[in-house]
């Protein structure tokens, strides 16, 4: 056991008879140390009451996923029974959206390229099998496995409406243990905190997890006394930037009832909260609205403003691409969510192009002209316009331009 507290251990094969004792009654010990290793756990007698009693130690004790294999009285010419119990499952979530369903919404979107396709209804959540809204302007693209969702930052969000899910019958009671993760590429920072999947009433009730101005990455859950708490990574003292812009990040964060909150950025530790006033568990409300994911519920106004007497609540969502997001029931160990990191190969970048206002070459003629200026697809389709929405100066002697592109105006 001193071994085992100092970590590093991913599995441990127990006999339930030892020398000194029931390996069973060693179990709930082993489920505590920092690793949190799988177990298998093997009788000779083919004790098939005993490995019942270990599914029901452990499920009582931990809430995990429990395998029991029957026995196997042919194994080895014995009577061998034998009994694995593994962690939180990364192939059993309790919710999924893998964005893999785009053979069903194949409509192809102007001016888009990389056969991105624009989102006519909805994306499945693969557990329920519940069908979640699709809100505007999000494109299908490629993810870190199979599709993912383009948000444009403005307009695009996925909503799950009113919802009757796997924990409960019409919501009621939500699990007190919570992991989520996802996998996200930032396009551009946010104007405030947007979320990667949030649920309940924001900054109330419920837990929000997502991304800030700065690019920190933020679990957030109100306790029993509707305190929000925020657990967030930092900044990097040179860049004063978190997460990088067009980069795949595995993000995840963790609720425990003894630990609090953490999260996590490829696997790394990023942040711990754990001071809570009240008991340690996350209050619900507002759940007949579902899930968020890209867009908070509410409008928020842009931080660090200018003029704050003149700067107002607007509506904006995530900006870039989001994949892979799942929530399981229970809270994770650092090593788990270290393994979730690493079980996926990043093959592609993002395919998130670079942002730079439209220029034109130069005409060697003073005028201006009507024109339609293209500077990425998202920001473009957000205004339906013609083909001479755009303004461009030029000047005989120099090289400067006056541009201006759906009334923004600068100087290439």
């Amino acid at each position: 056991m001193r071994r085992l507290q100092a970590g590093g251990f991913e599995l441990v094969i127990l006999d339930v008879g030892l020398p000194d004792g029931s390996g069973l009654a060693a179990l709930p010990d082993i489920r505590e140390t920092p690793s949190c290793p799988e177990v298998i756990i093997l009788t000779g007698e083919g004790d098939a009451e005993g490995a019942e009693r270990a599914t029901m130690v452990q499920s009582r004790k931990e809430r995990r996923k429990v395998n029991m294999l029957r026995n196997w009285r042919t194994l080895f010419g014995t009577g061998l029974a034998i009994l694995v119990l593994t962690g939180y499952s990364n192939a059993d979530p309790v919710y999924y959206w893998s964005f893999d369903d785009t053979k069903e919404l194949e409509i192809p979107w102007g001016g888009g390229e990389g056969g991105e396709t624009i989102i006519p209804g909805s994306t499945r959540e693969e557990v329920s099998g519940v069908d979640y809204d699709i809100h505007g302007l999000a494109k299908y693209t490629t993810g870190v496995s199979g599709s993912a969702m383009k948000f444009d930052g403005f307009s695009s969000y996925v909503n799950g409406g009113t919802f009757t899910g796997p924990w409960v019958d019409g919501w009621g009671e939500m699990p007190e243990e919570l992991t989520i993760e996802a996998w996200i590429a930032l396009g551009a920072y946010p104007w405030n905190w947007a979320p990667i999947v949030t649920v309940g009433k924001f900054r109330v009730t419920g837990f929000f997890f997502g991304v800030d101005s700065s690019g920190r990455l933020g679990f957030h859950v109100s306790d029993d006394t509707a305190v929000w708490h925020e657990c967030n990574s930092s900044l990097d003292p040179k860049t004063h930037a978190g997460l990088e812009l067009k980069k795949w990040y595995h993000v995840a964060a963790t609720f425990d009832t003894k630990k609090g909150t953490a999260i996590y950025i490829n696997g790394t530790l990023a942040g711990t909260y754990d001071e809570f006033r009240g008991d340690t568990k996350i209050v619900y409300s507002n759940m007949d609205e579902g899930f968020y994911l890209g867009k908070n519920p509410v409008d928020l106004a842009p931080t660090d403003p200018v003029r704050t007497w003149a700067t107002y609540p607007s509506r904006y969502s995530f900006d870039g691409i989001i994949d892979e997001v799942k929530i399981h029931g229970g809270a994770m160990s650092a090593d788990q969510v270290a393994r979730l990191s690493k079980s996926v190969t990043l093959e592609d970048a993002p395919a998130l192009p670079p942002r730079k206002f439209p220029s034109v070459k130069p005409s060697g003629r003073f005028g201006a002209n009507y024109t339609r200026l293209k500077f990425y697809d998202e920001w473009d389709a957000l205004w339906p316009v013609g083909d001479h929405m755009d303004v461009v100066v030029q000047f005989d002697e120099y090289p400067t331009k006056v541009m201006f592109w759906r009334g923004t105006r600068y100087s290439p």
